[in-house]
């Protein structure tokens, strides 16, 4: 026989065998009925070159006679080829994906020696990730655009059908975090290795063929017929090389050029005698179409495993297994993100379907001991935030513990419609630290929470630098349902200058608005902020809490005016200026009378004296704070009697809370005596003591539990200016206040100031201690052993 019968012997062979190889490789054409959502399936195409990757998201039982051309009979989430740029995922019936070639199943957790020995990208030996993960990972990507919308693109080399198929299954360990970004890698037919393996395979074929040809050109038709053999493939050996070389280049480059070099390989391949292999224009579904599907498919999905989890969580999808719900949470928002802008609602109402399903599971006990607050602080955790509103969500934002909070880390139009859905749902606070944000993305926080926070009850703002009136209105300008607005400022004020406008404003745009904490600072330091009546009178007449803060401002008419513009008060803390005019009187007496529910009252400048803790307590019934910031020089014994007789007669109420300057210096008689009476208020819990020099920690002690067993109940004790801070006084505070939770001791100088090592461990040991405050003659030393205690 001569050299070319040979030759068209073996390519019969490898023809005929080529079934026979495959079945036994285990890469066997896989039928409909034995598809299971989840799988990832593949088709060869030009003759077992490269293969074309998908995942089946959904199957149903069909007829025998039935052609699979229906995504309700098999539905596929493929990444199409690109036919115009960008290339395009999208859900396809399993016919249009196959094309009339067998489909064949990717196995994953397979052997070394298998991997080595199959064909690249027909297995793996990573573990795959269980089914529901993947059905949601393929459909979070499909594009529901038109073509030209803002898809991926497809790039042959590093990011194919493939990629996309071993990220559904694998995640992270695809090489890829997130399908939908910039991020590519190279997929097991295009990786390195499989180059150099092909390499050396082309290698020892050549190496073949040239000991064949020597041995050949011994005889005379031989050698002819190995020339003209020769002729043929060699012109056919450079087109193939020429049209692979230029695809490899322009395969980086744009979808279009791509494709033409594929057309120079088919054509390529048809020259050497192979079928050639066309990719038909099969017409593909239109937007409204895809969403449906894909919103019927994850409907369905979730409803169905959501309800085979009750039984299969011990053994499987728990939620500490390979798959969670912070999984789940992840992967809807990706189901955000890949929709364009005018199908935006339409995938909004596509993640409600997953949340109310989701909702409803869990009412049943179904979703485990993790709550959605959890989900959502976890998801938080994301460190591939890119834009400017998802910079703001994670590193300002500590307040939402509702499930929609993963919407953060959707596209800006997508995050809008989003947070539409749950516009009726308010959030309980919101908390905003103004430093932490950065100048230059100030205004696009300001936007974001005007934006997506309108329904906030609650709203506070610490560390308020650089925070004036302008950036406060155009928060709160549409927040309808704000109930308390708290503006945490330093102790000079906030940045504004005219508070007149600022309220009415406020009144104009929070009718619901109850609880008001706001400081002003003027402009000149030298005039004081002053407020008239039709500042407070439109806002005021719903006001419960008023806090003006710690710095000066004229209130016109004085308490008189507070009274009857703020009828509802509970809670009032201001700094008031009378300015030498008698109309601004300052009297606790008239808030009492104008307030008949005032409960928390911090106001100065006021000179307590018998006669107005008198008037003022007769008047407050329901007191339970009351600061004395100064006492009046003429003020007896007997100044706290009538807070006394308050507490006995209310059984469930009386003082709570109680500021008291004790002026002991000026009368030490006096001050001891205004403490025993403070130990015949039962109910006291917190006590802050001012100018209690020169009197010690003991002497303050021993009046404090003078009319009880020995013990106080307080939880809370600050000392301003006190005596005799030692071991012996902190020991002492910590037999007779066993309840204490809060220590603050500030001694009036360095003259008593004692050693305080051994008592601070006595603290900290038989106290339940929040806050610990104390000041010490010698550094603290905790290793001090027993035989040192003074």
């Amino acid at each position: 026989m001569s050299p070319l019968d040979w030759a068209s012997l073996g390519v019969v062979a490898c023809r005929d065998g080529t079934s026979a190889m495959m079945d036994a490789a285990g890469i066997h054409g896989i039928c409909k009925a034995r598809l299971l959502a989840g799988d990832h399936i593949y088709a060869w195409k030009l003759g077992w070159t490269y293969n074309l990757h998908g995942i089946v998201v959904h199957t149903q039982p069909c007829s025998k006679d039935c052609v699979h051309d229906t995504l309700n009979c098999c539905a596929v989430v493929r990444f199409k080829p690109p036919a115009a740029e960008p290339g395009r995922i999208e859900v396809c019936s399993l016919a249009a994906f196959a094309q009339g070639r067998e489909v064949h199943r990717c196995q994953y957790g397979s052997s070394h020696g298998q991997f080595l020995l199959y064909r690249s990208g027909t297995c793996s030996t990573q573990a795959e990730d269980p089914r529901p993960l993947t059905v949601l990972r393929a459909l979070s990507v499909v594009a529901l655009g038109e073509d030209g919308g803002n898809e991926v693109e497809y790039n042959l080399l590093v990011k194919n059908s493939e990629l996309l198929a071993r990220w559904c299954k694998l995640g992270e360990a695809s090489g890829v975090r997130r399908f939908l970004s910039a991020e590519t890698a190279r997929s097991l037919q295009t990786s390195h290795g499989r180059f150099i393996r092909l390499g050396l395979a082309a290698t020892v074929a050549t190496a073949g063929t040239t000991v064949i040809a020597k041995s050949a050109l011994s005889t005379g038709a031989g050698a002819a017929a190995l020339a003209d053999a020769a002729v043929i493939g060699s012109s056919t050996a450079l087109s193939l090389r020429s049209a692979f070389r230029q695809l490899a280049v322009d395969a980086l480059r744009t979808p279009t050029r791509a494709q033409e070099t594929l057309r120079l390989a088919r054509g390529a391949a048809q020259r050497t005698g192979l079928a050639q292999t066309l990719f038909p224009s099969v017409q593909g579904l239109g937007p409204e179409e895809h969403f449906e599907v894909q919103r019927h498919v994850l409907g369905s999905f979730v409803n169905a495993w959501l309800s085979e989890l009750p039984a299969s969580t011990p053994a499987g999808l728990h939620l500490d297994s390979a798959v969670s719900y912070r999984n789940l949470t992840e992967i809807l928002v990706d189901v955000l993100e890949a929709g364009s802008p005018r199908d935006t609602q339409q995938c909004a109402e596509l993640v409600q379907i997953f949340f109310d399903t989701f909702n409803q599971e869990a009412a049943r006990g179904h979703a485990g001991h993790q709550t959605w607050e959890e989900i959502v602080q976890a998801a938080l955790s994301w460190k591939d935030v890119a834009d400017s509103e998802l910079f703001i969500a994670v590193h300002v934002f500590s307040m939402l513990s509702w499930a929609p909070m993963c919407a953060f880390r959707a596209c800006h139009s997508v995050t809008a419609n989003v947070f539409e859905l749950w516009a009726g749902q308010p959030q309980q606070h919101v908390a905003l630290s103004w430093v932490r944000v950065p100048i230059n993305r100030q205004s696009d926080c300001l936007r974001f929470l005007g934006q997506h926070c309108r329904n906030a009850r609650q709203l506070t703002i610490c560390d308020t630098t650089r925070f004036g009136e302008r950036q406060l209105l155009r928060l709160v300008c549409g927040m309808r349902l704000l109930e308390s607005l708290e503006v945490d400022a330093s102790s000079f004020g906030g940045d504004f200058p005219e508070p007149q406008r600022l309220l009415d404003r406020l009144a104009k745009y929070c009718p619901r608005l109850q609880h008001l904490a706001l400081s002003f600072r003027p402009e000149n330091p030298s005039c004081r902020t002053s407020l008239e009546l039709r500042a407070l009178a439109w806002l005021g007449r719903r006001l419960l809490t008023l806090d003006l803060g710690a710095v000066a401002i004229r209130v016109w008419g004085g308490t008189r005016t507070i009274a009857a513009c703020c009828p509802l008060l509970q809670r009032l803390c201001a700094q008031l200026c009378q300015q030498s005019d008698p109309r601004d009187a300052v009297d606790p007496v008239d808030i009492a009378r104008g307030c008949s529910d005032i409960q928390d009252l911090d106001l100065a400048p006021v000179d307590w004296g018998n006669k107005i803790v008198e008037d003022f307590t007769t008047q407050a019934p329901g007191l339970r704070r009351l600061v004395l910031r100064h006492v009046a020089l003429d003020a007896t014994a007997a100044l706290l009697a009538p807070l006394v007789a308050l507490g006995r007669a209310s059984q469930v109420g009386g003082l709570v809370n109680l500021h008291l300057a004790l002026h002991a210096r000026s009368d030490t008689g006096r001050a001891l005596f205004w403490l025993e009476a403070i130990s015949k208020l039962k109910q006291l819990r917190s006590l802050c003591l001012d100018y209690a020099a020169p009197l010690t920690l003991k002497d303050i002690l021993t009046s404090l539990t003078s009319s009880s067993d020995g013990h106080c109940s307080l939880m809370s004790l600050t000392v301003h200016g006190c005596h005799g801070v030692d071991d012996d006084a902190l020991k002492h505070l910590a037999a007779r206040a066993p309840k204490l939770e809060q220590v603050r001791l500030f001694p009036d100088s360095w003259r008593q100031v004692g050693s305080v090592t051994y008592g601070l461990r006595v603290l900290v040991e038989q106290l339940a201690l929040r806050s610990l405050a104390l000041s010490s003659l010698s550094p603290l030393d905790g290793n001090q052993d027993e035989g040192q205690r003074p």
